[in-house]
């Protein structure tokens, strides 16, 4: 005798629980588009700014800025507390930043620059205090800290005309119309998804949030005297979003992306845990050193393009993820402090690591709900493409030649290149129209993004003052050149076996 089918496995159970999980998408999407709402609301409070109450500890040590390391591996901390408990109230205190609304319009007293002429930068007039520190960066960036072992060069290029003091303000009037279609566009599409059962579409909503990564950004490039609570607060709320939670790891690596910019060496795993070292933000790492499967594969056509590929693919699509193993890994370094640090320094480096775990897991969970576990990898690959794919006319790809002690910008003008894009409104939306001004990016890196435009005219007149190339490429010529560099190294075989052949 057949026995009879369980209940569980019936065509019609099937259908039914189908049928359930299609029910509840209109759910989620109200609820998600409640959020991005809410989130765009929370964007126009910008004449509520409320100081940090570590706002002295959120500038980085005197001397340095984001572009250099830090004296402590919890550079550019995300808040304050006390341990587990307050670091889960951090993150409760988040989200209900992004829930409070408020009725009350801007008034007159808004730290809005509208209305300003900000086109052409006036010459500085800023305090002495922070003359002194951009004179103590420069001097520090040119100490052993980043000695070559090669002799320095004669005439090291002097620093860039500082800009304005209004174009270093993270002005939210001018952020909100991107964030809130931002998040609105990765919302819709996440209901999409789920309502359509078509994980494909969360790569969609991955490439909406891209905006989102450029905020977080900008809030931790900018001056302590410019960046309050608030921002803060939203750079978290949209770590919610994104996954990406800019913790110590990230900042360990970025910092050694603008010290060391094109300083690029062979690595198969980026060493992201020193403070110090070359530039890792590099899509030819693993080739530097030659073809990493051997001198064999270096004399064979198809191995090359094997090569390439996943070399390109896996710098390319891991950008997210690498944020969410950063954010678990860094729960290593709890308790763990640098001998002589202060009793406030550690407790803001243990919150600084709980929080960010707790906030990525929430993102996890959030993300795995909502789109499940193929929807959330389109996802992040969509948010991971997104801008990689752009990023690619934001450097040359030979990397530099070694400078020596105190050339830090003859660095950054040999490796820093702008991004020429078509005028469209898909462009300005998902690089905040400004984003490709990466030479201003490296020569300004205090200015937010939304500013660097006001600054392009100072940086070509620098370029001609001393005889430089304000290097301009379109994104077909910046792929162009990484192809070639990443075929070019393909076919090196490794110093090992070069060695042993001769």
């Amino acid at each position: 005798s057949i026995k009879p089918a369980a209940p569980g496995f019936s065509p019609l159970h099937h259908r039914s629980m189908a049928f359930s999980r299609r029910s509840r998408a209109p759910i989620l999407l109200i609820a998600l588009s409640l959020a991005s709402v809410l989130l765009a609301a929370c964007l126009f409070r910008s004449s509520s700014f409320v100081p940090s109450p570590h706002y002295g500890r959120l500038a980085p040590a005197r001397g340095a800025h984001a572009g250099a390391p830090r004296n402590s591996d919890s550079s550019l901390p995300q808040g304050g507390g006390r341990g587990v408990a307050q670091a889960t109230s951090a993150c409760a205190a988040t989200v209900a930043a992004c829930l409070s609304l408020s009725t009350a319009k801007l008034d007159a007293g808004s730290r809005s620059t509208r209305g300003k002429s900000l086109s052409t930068p006036r010459p500085p007039t800023v305090s002495r205090k922070d003359f002194e520190d951009c004179r103590e960066t420069a001097r520090r960036r040119g100490t052993s800290e980043f000695r070559s072992s090669t002799p320095s060069k004669p005439s090291p290029l002097p620093p860039p005309p500082r800009p304005a003091p209004e174009l270093f303000e993270l002005d939210l009037e001018s952020y909100a119309p991107h964030l809130s279609l931002s998040v609105a566009l990765t919302a819709a599409f996440v209901g999409l998804a789920h309502a359509a059962d078509a994980p494909w579409i969360g790569a969609l909503a991955g490439i909406c949030a891209v905006p989102l990564l450029f905020f977080q950004h900008d809030v931790g490039h900018a001056l302590a005297r410019c960046r309050t609570q608030t921002h803060i607060n939203l750079c978290s709320a949209t770590s919610l979003v994104t996954g990406t939670y800019w913790g110590a790891g990230p900042w360990r690596i970025h910092n050694r992306h603008h010290s060391r910019t094109g300083d690029y060496s062979a690595w198969l795993v980026p060493d992201v845990e020193a403070r110090f070292g070359n530039d890792v933000d590099d899509y030819l790492g693993p080739l530097r050193g030659g073809n990493p499967l051997g001198a064999e594969a270096a004399r064979n056509p198809i191995l090359r393009v094997v090569v390439v590929a996943v070399t390109l693919s896996a710098s390319i699509f891991s950008f997210q993820a690498m944020f969410i193993l950063q954010a678990f890994k860094e729960l290593g370094r709890y308790g763990q402090h640098e001998p002589g640090a202060s009793y406030e320094s550690r407790k803001l480096q243990d919150q600084t690591v709980l929080q960010g775990a707790l906030i990525t897991a929430f993102h996890l969970c959030l993300g795995l709900a909502c789109l499940g576990p193929v929807g959330y990898l389109a996802f992040s690959l969509g948010i991971s493409s997104g801008l990689q794919t752009f990023a690619a006319g934001f450097h040359q790809p030979k990397g530099v030649e070694d400078y020596g002690n105190g050339h830090y910008y003859d660095r950054q003008m040999q490796s820093a290149t702008n991004l020429k894009l078509p005028d469209h409104p898909f462009f300005d939306f998902l690089l905040f129209g400004s984003a490709g001004y990466h030479i201003e990016h490296h020569l300004w890196e205090h200015v937010p993004a939304i500013h660097l435009p006001k600054l392009s005219q100072v940086s070509k007149d620098y370029c001609k003052l001393h005889g430089l190339e304000y290097r301009e490429v379109t994104f077909a010529e910046a792929w162009s050149a990484w192809l070639s560099e990443a075929w070019r190294l393909s076919g090196e075989a490794p110093p090992r076996q070069v060695s042993r052949a001769d």
